[in-house]
């Protein structure tokens, strides 16, 4: 019977999965007991298989283990099932989350998305339109390093709707970046998450005079140098963090001190308790609470921070995908049996 439980949720998350794509999708880390699909142990050994083709889909199982560090030298698409999946409501059966080790996009990789993984490592971005989106990212990067970093000539980055955190190691003798962009980088964009290091005084976002990007709707804990006049820092919350420089167009951001200037419709000298709800585990800190100096007040009457703007911060960092959220098998019946499912899109 625990066969057959097995099998019916499988061939359901699949078609559910599925229903909506149409490249090869393969699977790593099972569901395993369902005849014909071929089940991947590591992100590596699936990327390298012979039959995973550019523009084919991993779904990658929560379980309890990592599943590797992964070189990218094809177009995938990479969904895990989020993170923080018991401090949410609704969010997988399995609070198990997908972990992998460092992951670095090399050429030949150009499009890819890794979206709903927990990464323990640095992430590196070496090819055009690579999107990183709703996972949780942490590491501590050790001396003169970084956590993610763009390459030099890279084009059309995403960064969006992650939970990203620096471990800084408190050693004032070590540089360390959260986001590092590299030189001649174009068109890099950073919104709506979460990017933090364990010290104020080192830099979340670094970005030279020779690149650009888009920095909106981010809750930052750290420092943060734009060298440039053409890039845009707007919608942002600065929790804690030494003044940045920011040759950029800074407008409608919020700070605890005066990292900001009072021009551009900033907000100076904010009571961060008063910003945020007053209690939560996880992500969910992240909302703003009722009558927040935040709300409402970015540009065009748009909230700051992460769940403002036109592609909100998403709990737990679900992918875009459908997620069964609750299965209920009815133990009392006779054959055949009956169950409960409940999912949800994304």
């Amino acid at each position: 019977m625990k066969y057959l439980i097995t099998k019916i949720c499988a061939i359901l998350v699949l078609s559910l999965m599925t229903a909506t794509l149409h490249s090869a999708d393969w699977s790593v880390g099972g569901p395993t007991g369902v005849d014909g699909v071929k089940v991947f142990n590591t992100l590596q050994e699936a990327h390298d298989d012979a039959d995973v083709m550019d523009g084919d889909t991993l779904y990658v199982r929560g379980v309890q283990g990592n599943y590797g560090a992964l070189t990218l030298t094809k177009r995938l698409t990479i969904f895990g099932p989020g993170y923080f999946l018991g401090d949410n409501l609704e969010t997988q059966v399995s609070t198990n989350w997908a972990e992998t080790g460092s992951i670095t996009f090399n050429e030949g990789s150009a499009g890819s998305v890794l979206s709903g993984m927990v990464v323990i490592g640095r992430v590196q971005v070496n090819a055009n339109r690579i999107e990183i989106s709703r996972n949780h990212i942490s590491f501590n990067p050790g001396r003169d390093s970084h956590l993610i970093r763009i390459a030099d000539n890279v084009q059309d980055t995403v960064i969006k709707q992650n939970y990203i955190q620096n471990y800084y190691d408190g050693h004032f003798s070590f540089r360390t970046d959260t986001i590092l962009i590299s030189d001649d980088v174009l068109n890099t964009k950073i919104t709506n998450n979460y990017v933090s290091s364990n010290s104020g005084s080192w830099r979340v976002i670094k970005c030279p005079k020779s690149s650009t990007v888009t920095v909106t709707n981010n809750t930052l804990s750290g420092t943060v140098i734009i060298d440039n006049t053409v890039s845009f820092f707007v919608n942002n919350i600065l929790r804690w963090g030494s003044d940045p420089t920011l040759r950029s167009n800074a407008e409608y951001n919020i700070c605890n001190d005066t990292q900001f200037p009072a021009t551009g419709h900033n907000i100076q000298n904010t009571d961060m308790t008063q910003v945020f709800v007053p209690s939560g585990s996880g992500d969910n800190w992240l909302q703003l609470r009722d009558g927040s100096p935040a709300v409402g007040t970015g540009q065009s009457g748009a909230d700051m921070g992460t769940f403002g703007g036109a592609e909100p911060y998403v709990l737990s960092g679900l992918p875009p995908i459908p997620a069964v959220y609750f299965f209920e098998e009815d133990t009392g019946a006779t054959e055949p049996h009956t169950f409960q499912v409940k999912a949800k899109a994304h």
